[in-house]
């Protein structure tokens, strides 16, 4: 993982790859409209900037609208196929030369991520997509690289501000004491205290403008027209990302080996979950920055499920895992009346 690249020379790996890519591209460039529940947002909010109105003020969609205003006659799919083909061609692109394990990386992003960022949260997904080719930067620690990725990242989506801090994690190895503490105190204070939306609008309006204006207006919304009420801090997601992170500990820690990328996730998934406790109180916060830092789990769950021999009985939980997740999550997306 970070410098080594490990692409395939076999040729028919190339094909099956490029006829996967084509595949989702189809589908995320060309689905119907309502097949997801955000494209009709999406296509009001391209109508709108026809129209000199800006509902979406991200510079990276504002810039795909104006070319498709510009180059393609206002031409509103154009958009999402523009979406669609840069952010699938970076994640392709970042699970063939870095993932250990090409197979079960599709598999993930295919099973946990395509139809949550790339057919509906599709600014989200592009943010991730950057996210996902800036972590080998962050892994060599080279911050210039990384730096410059997460910027394009965060002209895509708001919550991509979150991966600037990232930059000053040390080199030091991950420490239990710290990483596994930080999450179990934060759900421990969502536990005993509960609403934490007062305390997150000041910690929030210590930011700059552009930054607190956008938090607090989700932290309102809740209130406001009850957006995104609820959020189970005992969730599937939270419990199976607790299972993997303390195997992945128990592994590092059993064979006495924490490389550069093994420090990295590590401590990204007690980032993660300390996050999603904190911010629970605003779920469409919570859920924006838990599922950005997942994009990691493409790297670091084929990594984990190396750590083992046979691995192939952990690829095969992973492999499950990934399915159920489809199955019970990501299909729930999906409006099947408009097929």
């Amino acid at each position: 993982m970070g410098k080594h690249i490990n692409i395939s020379t076999n040729p028919v790996h190339h094909y099956m790859i490029a006829v996967l890519f084509i595949f989702l591209f189809l589908c995320a460039a060309f689905r119907p409209i309502g097949l997801d529940f955000d494209s009709v947002e999406y296509l009001n909010a391209i109508e709108s900037f026809y129209n000199g109105v800006y509902t979406i003020k991200e510079p990276g969609f504002i810039f795909l609208a104006y070319c498709s205003e510009v180059i393609f006659s206002s031409s509103t799919r154009i958009v999402l196929i523009l979406y669609a083909f840069i952010s699938l061609l970076i994640k392709f692109y970042c699970i063939s030369k870095y993932s250990v394990d090409k197979f079960l990386s599709f598999v993930i992003y295919i099973c946990v991520f395509f139809i949550l960022h790339d057919l509906t949260q599709i600014r989200a997904g592009l943010a991730a997509a950057f996210f996902l080719w800036a972590l080998p930067d962050l892994i060599n620690n080279d911050k210039r690289k990384y730096l410059v990725k997460v910027f394009f990242a965060s002209l895509f989506h708001f919550s991509a501000i979150l991966l600037f801090p990232l930059v000053f994690l040390s080199k030091q190895k991950w420490r239990a004491s710290i990483y596994i503490s930080l999450p179990l105190l934060s759900l421990l204070l969502v536990v005993l205290v509960g609403d934490l939306k007062d305390i997150l609008i000041v910690f929030f309006n210590h930011f700059p403008d552009f930054i607190s204006s956008k938090a607090v207006s989700y932290i309102t919304r809740v209130d406001v027209d009850g957006q995104f009420s609820d959020v189970n801090v005992f969730s599937k997601i939270s419990l199976s990302t607790w299972g993997f992170y303390l195997v992945y500990g128990y592994a590092c820690s059993r064979l006495r080996s924490f490389s550069d990328a093994d420090n990295l996730f590590l401590k990204l998934f007690g980032i993660m979950l300390t996050i999603y406790y904190l911010f629970s109180s605003v779920p469409v916060l919570s859920a924006r920055c838990f599922e950005l830092l997942s994009v990691s789990f493409i790297y670091s769950l084929p990594l984990l499920a190396k750590k083992f021999r046979p691995s192939l009985y952990l690829k095969c939980i992973i492999i499950l895992w990934s399915i159920l997740y489809l199955y019970i999550v990501n299909i729930k997306l999906i409006n099947f009346e408009v097929l």
